[in-house]
């Protein structure tokens, strides 16, 4: 399951309905149209279940950012995927922004942190965390369904507690007036995203890196889009999660 290459942001931009503190509420042409951007496996699972569900859930979001002066993003070569069937407590990451998501059938809160994202996804009493951090990062071994290396790209897909999940993610360098024109283009997106930040550059020369996180859901699914860039290494981490119930 391949994410599109940095061509194909700007369909990924232009096919997605964005949330920021708003309920959302897609008609079946926006949700279409966002079906198209995904890889094969993703499109499958959602076209399934927009036969099961004839109507659109309702998200509801609240969310908040901290400032914090002192930064460094890991090299983008130290990345490591991780998927736990428990919560993970936020208090083993340096959160920068967050954001509390409820729908009927689901809540989560979606979190932006130092190397990548924390996305705790609950049901009915059931959890399944997914995480993109550094390799040094300290972490429990307890519940972890999966710890991988993000070496170019992985794919992953399981059902924990009766929560069907799949995710892709790729890291890819490009050069750099690609890397630029990306760049920006999340940085304006970021203003309509679930959850953005914005970090300071390394030094006053150099762009900060930025996270941008964006959600499509259905009444039985939720996918997540989080795009996190590296400008120390001119590399672009995208993932794709799909959470079914």
């Amino acid at each position: 399951m391949e994410p599109p290459g940095p061509v194909a942001y700007r369909a990924l931009r232009s096919g997605s309905r964005q949330i920021r503190g708003e309920f959302l509420e897609m008609p079946a042409a926006a949700n279409s149209a966002a079906v198209r951007c995904f890889p094969i496996g993703v499109s499958r699972i959602l076209r399934k279940s927009s036969v099961r569900n004839s109507g659109v859930p309702r998200l509801s979001c609240c969310s908040r950012s901290v400032m914090k002066l002192e930064f460094a993003r890991p090299d983008a070569s130290q990345l490591v995927f991780q998927v736990f069937e428990r919560s993970v407590h936020p208090e083993l990451f340096d959160i920068y922004a967050e954001t509390h998501i409820a729908a009927p059938g689901f809540e989560g809160v979606v979190r932006i942190c130092r190397a990548g994202h924390v996305v705790e996804f609950r049901r009915e009493g059931r959890h399944l965390t997914e995480v993109v951090a550094s390799r040094d990062q300290q972490l429990p071994r307890r519940g972890r369904c999966a710890s991988q290396l993000l070496h170019g790209g992985r794919d992953f897909d399981c059902e924990v507690n009766g929560i069907a999940y799949c995710c892709s993610a790729h890291v890819e360098h490009v050069d750099a007036e690609v890397f630029s024109e990306l760049q920006d283009e999340l940085s304006v997106d970021a203003s309509r995203a679930l959850v953005s930040y914005r970090f300071p550059g390394a030094n006053r020369l150099q762009p900060g890196p930025v996270s941008v996180i964006q959600a499509e859901a259905t009444e039985s699914c939720l996918v997540l889009h989080a795009f996190h860039t590296f400008p120390e290494n001119r590399a672009i981490l995208r993932t794709q999660s799909l959470f079914e119930y």
